[in-house]
């Protein structure tokens, strides 16, 4: 008896020294009794074309449990390496924990690392694990391009008003003007609406914007909104900087462009730096200039500045406005919003998206106001948009929370509602 305990102890010693010392050549013995999962997918470039040839590199992990006291788990992993058929598709089977993807490899592309998912976990269910798990991703072709017509602007500093006067921009010139000319590609303006608060709009003349921090070689494909409006220091003092990031498709699509509007507080000033490309083809690849953080084409967000848009995360079906912080106001037409008051399927979220957005017909945030859900209440309770007569009546809402955000709306006193109907922008999207 004593003989066996000390096998056994042996092993185990043998055991945690083996998981102690960092080999990563030991596979859990489970793992040879597991029936496997799967992964398939897809590499396409920004056509939506196969990208054939291209070789994904993935992580296959477990954590293991050490067996001494009080020691975490000991992570294993093994590199996983598969390549695209002719139709850019792959398939791949794994037994241990979790798989990740580390990159895609190929000549002449870029792969571009904001898709999902980009992890997956083992299956407990025996019977899910009859259909594979999804995976797509997009790169990039950077080579054997036409880049003649690509070119790099940065614009003087332009000195702006914040009463709300709109100015305008010509990308090709890189002018700025009071007055809207044929030429006129972007109008934006800046109306203080409240003691430290800002609302910075930014829309196409004749074209759309796309806005996010991504950094692309391409402008993308669709999906483009008139323009947004974007809170600048709502609730706080107005931060000496703030970059906004975007791409624009303007003079009826013949043209593209990535562009970053940054703003500096004490100068009241604006400066914009985009690559243009005025050739109706949608690559803004600048290959002789890279910033510090090695992207190509104009100074991007640095680290040490504010920048209000979030990198947008690709392929999940819902549109890229949708995933954009609370500061961040598309301009959308009255038609969407009715869209997204009917939510289909389980997207019940879509309705409490509208109450706390700026544009939201008034109808529909009185609608909204009197929900029997309360968080929709509470939505519209912080919707700085919302008509003052609401925000008397959620002052006296059955539900405490919406009593008081409704309050703290009021108490800011941001004049937006009636700078929005001054505006109409309505009217201008559905002329546009």
């Amino acid at each position: 008896m004593k003989s066996t305990r000390r096998i056994w102890a042996l092993l185990a010693a043998i055991g945690s020294a083996t998981l102690m010392s960092g080999c990563t050549a030991i596979y859990p013995i489970e793992s040879f009794f597991r029936s496997p999962d799967h992964v398939q997918g897809t590499v396409v470039d920004q056509d939506d074309k196969p990208v054939s040839g291209a070789t994904l590199r993935f992580d296959e992990w477990e954590h293991v449990p050490v067996p001494i006291p009080f020691t975490s788990t000991k992570r294993f992993s093994r590199a996983r390496t598969v390549a695209t058929d002719s139709t850019g598709m792959f398939g791949l089977s794994f037994k241990r924990e979790g798989l990740s993807l580390e990159t895609v490899d190929k000549a002449g592309f870029v792969f571009e690392p904001c898709v999902t998912p980009k992890s997956w976990s083992r299956r407990n269910i025996s019977e899910q694990r009859m259909l594979p798990q999804a995976g797509h991703f997009l790169m990039y072709r950077v080579s054997g391009v036409e880049t003649s017509g690509v070119r790099q602007v940065s614009t003087p500093e332009f000195t702006f008003t914040t009463d709300g006067t709109e100015y305008y921009l010509d990308l090709v010139s890189g002018g700025i003007s009071s007055t809207a000319t044929e030429l006129a590609d972007l109008a934006f303006s800046v109306k203080q609406v409240g003691p430290t608060t800002w609302l910075v709009t930014i829309r196409a003349v004749d074209g759309g914007i796309w806005a996010s921090a991504n950094e692309k070689p391409y402008a993308p494909r669709g999906d483009y909104i008139s323009g947004f409006s974007a809170l600048y220091g709502q609730g706080y003092a107005i931060s000496y900087r703030t970059q906004y990031d975007f791409f624009a498709k303007t003079r009826g699509g013949r043209h593209f462009s990535r562009i970053i509007a940054d703003v500096i507080k004490k100068t009241k000033t604006i400066q914009f730096h985009y690559v243009l490309n005025p050739t109706s083809n949608r690559f803004l690849f600048v290959p002789e200039t890279v910033d510090n953080r090695g992207i190509h084409g104009p100074p991007h967000c640095k680290e040490h500045y504010h920048c209000d848009f979030a990198y947008v995360i690709l392929g999940e079906g819902t549109p890229w406005w949708r995933k954009q912080d609370h500061n961040f106001y598309p301009l959308l037409p009255a038609e969407e919003f009715a869209v997204l008051m009917k939510p289909e399927g389980k997207d019940q979220s879509s309705r409490r998206y509208v109450a706390r957005q700026l544009y939201a017909p008034g109808a529909v945030l009185e609608e909204l106001s009197r929900s029997a859900v309360w968080q929709e209440r509470w939505d519209v309770a912080t919707n700085p948009a919302t008509p003052v007569d609401i925000l008397n009546r959620l002052q006296s809402d059955p539900e405490a929370f919406v009593r008081r955000q409704a309050h703290e709306t009021l108490k800011r006193g941001l004049s937006i509602a009636e700078y929005l109907r001054s505006k109409d922008y309505y009217r201008q999207i559905d002329r546009e």
